[in-house]
Formats: structure tokens, sequence, C-alpha cells
């Protein structure tokens, strides 16, 4: 009887698993407010990202926690802080902020991405990552997107950036597309939202990115339970051919 072989040993994990005492930690980013970054805990190899910001009024330690209730340990959230409502008030949970401008959101992006980078190095996988915006900043995230240096391949659009202001048109989705674009979901807690948002999706579509459109009835403007129901059930749609989520 033949000698039998042997399986070589697997390979071993590039990194040790991840650990934290919390899941959440303030990340400083230069000159601005820090970010919040939900972490993969135990992962052992990288992970994509995910780049989410508030509405005017919101705060990044909020939304990092809605977004983490949807993704988990699966990758990498990076939640934006931009300016604070009133400068001299708490430093605490309590603390409010907006967004001054869409020049400002992209330059605060790429701050926070590099800071990202710095402290968790080849950990974080920075290709293709996901944009999700909520009002304001999803407004100006849509401005944002199709320009953007970090390439964003997927957005998730939550009460913003659905076209009341015109932020989507042919040609701004062709230069999504054109610099790696693919998929964008247009999430609506009200009617109007909603009206907007299936046009808005047709432009998209003719720019030749995939586009969704969902409602969360009973949601209206908001971030709360209803909402987050909604987008945990459509993020396999936005992440759907990225198999690293």
């Amino acid at each position: 009887m033949p000698e039998a072989k042997s399986l070589p040993p697997a390979p071993a994990p590039p990194f040790e698993p991840l650990a934290a005492p919390q899941p959440l930690l303030d990340l400083p980013i230069a000159d601005g407010n820090p970010a919040v970054v939900s972490l993969p805990l135990g992962s052992t190899a990288p992970r994509p990202h995910l780049v989410v910001t508030h509405g005017a009024g919101g705060s990044p330690r909020t939304h990092c926690r809605r977004w983490r209730v949807i993704v988990g340990d699966r990758g990498f959230i990076l939640c934006t802080a931009g300016s604070r409502i009133y400068p001299y008030g708490p430093d605490d949970e309590d603390a409010r902020f907006f967004y001054n401008g869409h020049p400002a959101l992209g330059a605060e992006i790429e701050r926070a991405l590099a800071a990202l980078s710095e402290r968790f190095g080849d950990r974080v996988d920075l290709a293709e990552p996901i944009f999700a915006g909520f009002s304001q900043g999803a407004s100006m995230g849509s401005m944002v997107l199709p320009r953007h240096p970090a390439r964003f391949a997927r957005a998730a659009l939550v009460e913003g950036g659905f076209g009341q202001y015109q932020e989507w048109n042919i040609a701004a989705a062709r230069r999504f597309r054109d610099q790696g674009g693919a998929r964008v979901l247009l999430v609506c807690g009200r009617v109007k939202c909603l009206e907007h948002a299936r046009q808005t999706a047709s432009y998209l579509r003719q720019g030749g990115l995939e586009a969704k459109v969902t409602y969360a009835q009973g949601a209206g403007h908001s971030y709360g339970d209803i909402m987050e129901r909604e987008l945990s059930s459509t993020f396999p749609w936005l992440t759907e051919g990225d198999p690293r989520w």
C-alpha cells in the first residue's frame, strides 16, 4: 500500500486577531475633529471599509453604532465628524456636528482615510470602499462621490442625495462610473424623497450605474429603528458581487 501523503499546513493568517477593549474608538485626524471607527474585531486579514456621514446636528458615534449593527465585524466603519455646531459646548457624546460644504467634506474624508491607514496599516483594504450618508451627509456626499480620490464603488444615500437639490444627472453618474462607481442605493423614509429618488435612479442607470430605490415606510426623516431595519435588508444588494463583505 502506498504511503499516505500528508497535506501541507494551512498558511498562517497575516495578522493576529484584531482586539480592542471597545469596538468603537476615536481616531484623531489632521486639522479636524476626531472621526469614530468601528473595528472588525477578531479579523486576521485585511478588511474592507465603509465611510459614513451624518446629517446636520448628528454625531459620528451615533451613526457608527447604527452601521455596526448592520456590518458587524465584516469591515472597518469610518464615521466623519465635520464641524461642531456649538464650538464651546460640551466635549462629550452630546456634541453635535455639521458639514461646512461638500469641498470640506471631501477633504475631511481624505484626511480621515489617511489617519485610518496610518493607524491600522495593511489591515485596511483601501480598494473600492462604500459610502453611506444620511441627510446633509448624503446630499453633500453625492457631490463628492464622482471625483473623490478614494474611488468609492458603492453608495447608500439615506434621506439625502435623492435629487431634491439636483445632486445627480447623467453626466455625474457617468463620472462616478468611470472612476469605479458601480451601485447606488437610495433609501427614503418620506414620500417626497421617494418621488425624487425614482427620477434620480433613472439618471443613475442612464449613466451606467446600477440603482435601487427602497422605501422605509413610517421612518420619516430619521435614522431610527425602522430605517435601520430597511438598511439591514438592503445591504446585501449594495454589497452583491464584492466577496469581501
